[in-house]
């Protein structure tokens, strides 16, 4: 897959500055950005994380404002997530998803300057 095509896809599944707690379901579900596992038509995907910031200041983490770890890239600065939580269902449309918010440093994989693929996220401790 095409830079940019894995880029747009990281941006459907991982970038929403509106994003909260209460809408896990709805924006991971069927109707609208139609996140599912790997690999699959409509299985429920386990975890899914929302960044909460542009795509502008993400893109960032791949330049400037990110550390090499590994292959991948630390960002510099924490950034406010919501990590959405399967907790019940196997296939869309029944996945449920439990939302909290915290504040981490997010990992992330970058190919030629864009990010492609969110790895985890790191506990903001201080």
């Amino acid at each position: 897959m095409h830079v940019k095509e894995r880029y747009k896809n990281f941006l459907n599944q991982h970038v929403g500055p509106d994003m909260s707690v209460q809408r896990c379901n709805s924006e991971i579900g069927p109707n609208n950005r139609k996140i599912t596992l790997s690999g699959t038509d409509n299985g429920c995907k386990p975890v899914n994380t929302f960044i909460l910031a542009n795509k502008r200041l993400i893109k960032t983490v791949c330049g400037r404002a990110g550390s090499p770890q590994g292959n991948m890239v630390r960002s510099n600065q924490p950034f406010p997530v919501v990590k959405c939580v399967l907790n019940n269902g196997e296939r869309h449309p029944y996945c449920e998803y439990r939302g909290t918010r915290s504040t981490r440093y997010i990992v992330l994989k970058c190919e030629e300057g864009w990010p492609v693929h969110y790895h985890e996220d790191e506990v903001n401790v201080g």
